[in-house]
């Protein structure tokens, strides 16, 4: 990732690092997910849980990686 680095990812880092995989990847899970759902609002849904998911996991993900 350019300029955020997921292995120094404390504070305002895990906001920039999940920032910058909703703009990379948001549209490309979105639209997995409608494809799957076929409801846009379920699939809104799926995309919003899925990164917050990933934002709550971030500090193991680190962790476990550094």
């Amino acid at each position: 990732m350019k300029g955020v680095s997921v292995l120094d990812t404390t504070g305002q880092a895990h906001q920039n690092v999940i920032e910058e995989w909703i703009r990379r990847y948001g549209d490309r899970v979105l639209r997995l997910c409608a494809m799957w759902l076929k409801d846009i609002h379920l699939a809104e849904d799926a995309t919003q849980e899925t990164f917050l998911k990933a934002w709550k996991a971030l500090p193991r993900f680190t962790a476990q990686n550094a």
